[in-house]
């Protein structure tokens, strides 16, 4: 669902202030490292007490997790045992870094890690990875300054990733997708974190970033939460965006976005309607628009309780009933938690998936603008900047009037004078507006002009390759899937969602394609988990999938 405040039609637009955009804060310098740090050692697969979770958290490509299959064999582990160690991961180390720490990658990548001083190992802490804006900057030094104030982040009840972007490692590179993905799988390595709990806030670029995870790369988020920023930005092609985006992959991740009315970059009335476009087409929105507010984070305090119980209200979902992925990178981005496209190209048996791809903007509204303020003193609203040439100007409002009444209705508050017009203000209507101005009462005239044309519907996001998309749904040991666009596919099958001694059915584009039991593969378990380093998600076969003609 989007649930948000109503805009305030006739102030929203009622000026374009020039704000300047945040500068980073300072981190404090560390000694540099060339290597990738970690405090856990990798184990020894030929020590009889070694953990084979220890050994697949530590593991690193097919090659690897073949020899710790060699070893399991070697123990005469069966599924059973090794599903039961995988399921409780790792045995975390007290003796880890914890406060303040920088971690460096190869490519001048650098992260600050804040762990909580009182990390306890046998607790599983969630985490929160804050993507910074201004990315256009050049690559920083482990001693640069590239997130403006740790200290309104850090918490003793979750761990903070903090990592670095810049002119060429945008948040939408494929570079920063990778780097992600290797800060979290070392992480998870280290320490005992929550997977199901790990969110990604992004401010200005970095929110911009953060939607651009959610289309290409959503599966290890709980929650995004974007601060000033805007997915059309994702639309410019000389950013180097990494490959094209579909609406139908928002659907998989809740959202809470926050936009200022008068933000001169992204307000707020710019981004609702791909906002209600994401929405018709099944993606969750909390939308929490701040009237008065900039390209700034001044709201933070006041909605800071807001962002931590949408966080706390929205855990990741493993292995969902429902998911539905869309791409046409198949090597890079065909992966979505149990599904993974192998093979894109039309079938003789495609459904229609209809692609949310338009949007219509909403029709042009009566703007009063000026930019009112509370004052408790007065009965009214006070008139703290009139635009020029607009409405309120030809009235006759100038800056410190008093707005007390509009036609027969006091209003005393901004709320209320925004209700006010936003029910009787329409396009070639006049208004009486009652004023005190030096302690007497006017009165003023509003008159609208005559609305403009509705302008056309325009493409969300441009598109120049074929893709291909599919839609699942699980109940028990029925799987239905629906695709268009798609050749093959994978399903990963959890021993958390299915019984294995019942056969499976998947039925495709209305066709059964599978109906028989399917083997426990302690290969599929032991190559996937050191892939995905998720206790909660753990996969005990695989169906090659051909989509039928």
């Amino acid at each position: 669902m989007i649930t948000h405040a109503p805009p305030h039609r006739a102030l929203l637009m009622a000026a374009c202030l020039l704000l300047t955009l945040p500068t980073a804060g300072s981190l404090a310098a560390a000694e540099p490292t060339d290597a990738e740090p970690s405090s856990v050692a990798v184990p020894n697969p030929d020590t009889p007490d070694t953990s084979i979770s220890d050994m697949v958290w530590q593991t690193d490509g097919p090659k690897a997790a073949r020899k710790v299959l060699r070893r399991a064999e070697k123990l005469g582990l069966g599924f059973p045992q090794l599903y039961d160690q995988l399921s409780r991961g790792p045995g975390y180390s007290a003796e880890v870094e914890t406060g303040r720490r920088v971690i460096s990658r190869l490519g001048g990548f650098h992260t600050a890690i804040l762990v909580p001083e009182s990390y306890d190992p046998a607790r599983r802490y969630p985490v929160r990875v804050y993507l910074h804006g201004g990315v256009s900057r050049p690559a920083p030094d482990r001693r640069d300054q590239w997130w403006r104030n740790e200290q309104a982040v850090r918490s003793e009840d979750h761990l903070v990733v903090l990592p670095a972007a810049w002119d060429s490692a945008m948040w939408w590179h494929r570079n920063q997708v990778e780097n992600l993905e290797a800060i979290l799988r070392n992480l998870f390595s280290e320490y005992n974190l929550d997977e199901n709990r790990v969110h990604l806030i992004g401010v200005s670029d970095g929110a911009t970033g953060a939607w651009f995870h959610a289309f290409r790369r959503s599966m290890r988020w709980a929650s995004i939460v974007s601060l000033i920023g805007h997915p059309k930005v994702l639309t410019n092609h000389s950013l180097s965006i990494d490959g094209e985006l579909f609406v139908a992959n928002l659907r998989n991740r809740p959202f809470l976005v926050i936009n200022g009315g008068r933000d001169p970059l992204y307000p707020a009335s710019s981004i609702l309607p791909y906002l209600q476009l994401f929405h018709s087409d099944g993606a969750e929105i909390e939308f929490r628009p701040q009237p008065t507010g900039g390209h700034d984070l001044k709201f933070w305090p006041s909605e800071a309780e807001a962002i931590e119980t949408f966080m706390r209200l929205h855990p990741r979902d493993p292995l969902p009933d429902e998911l539905a992925w869309e791409t046409e990178d198949v090597e890079r981005y065909g992966r979505h938690h149990w599904l993974e496209i192998t093979e894109l190209g039309t079938t003789g048996s495609d459904a229609e998936l209809p692609d949310a791809n338009q949007i219509q903007p909403p029709d042009p509204q009566p703007v009063l603008g000026l930019v009112p303020t509370d004052d408790p003193t007065t009965d009214g609203v006070t008139t703290a900047e009139v635009q020029a040439g607009s409405v309120a100007e030809q009235a006759g409002l100038r800056a410190g009037d008093v707005i007390f009444r509009i036609e027969d209705r006091d209003t005393p508050t901004t709320a209320e004078l925004a209700t006010v017009l936003s029910e009787s203000a329409s396009f070639n209507a006049s208004l009486s507006c009652f004023i005190r101005r030096k302690g007497k009462v006017r009165e003023l005239t509003l008159s609208f002009p005559a609305a403009p044309p509705t302008p056309p519907p325009f493409t969300a996001f441009p598109r120049k390759k074929p893709s291909g998309r599919v839609e699942l749904a699980r109940d028990g040991n029925s799987i239905v899937a629906q695709t268009r666009g798609v050749r093959a596919f994978r399903l990963l099958l959890a021993p958390a969602e299915l019984d294995f001694h019942q056969p499976v059915r998947v039925v495709v584009n209305g066709k059964v394609v599978v109906h028989r039991r399917v083997e426990l593969d302690t290969e599929v378990l032991l190559t996937r988990a050191a892939e995905d380093r998720d206790r909660s998600q753990l996969f005990g076969a695989e169906l090659e999938i051909r989509v039928p003609d």
